[in-house]
């Protein structure tokens, strides 16, 4: 389902971030994994997402923010 206002780009970011910075690990996983099967986000934006937000989030949550990235 579609609404206006986002691509659904932005709304994967969205949801990544959310997951990311909540520490839930499983969640996490599977948006990655689903940005990356549908195309939405490639691996190079998400590796270069995930030094961004190890400035804001922090080392420890940006580590479990990589190897999710990593594992997909």
């Amino acid at each position: 389902m579609t609404r206006p206002g986002l691509t659904r780009k932005e709304r994967r970011w969205i949801a990544i971030t959310g997951v990311a910075s909540a520490g839930a690990e499983m969640a996490l996983k599977v948006h990655v994994g689903s940005a990356l099967r549908s195309g939405d986000i490639t691996i190079d934006e998400l590796r270069e997402a995930v030094t961004h937000f190890a400035v804001y989030q922090g080392y420890p949550r940006a580590t479990v923010f990589n190897a999710a990235v990593e594992e997909a």
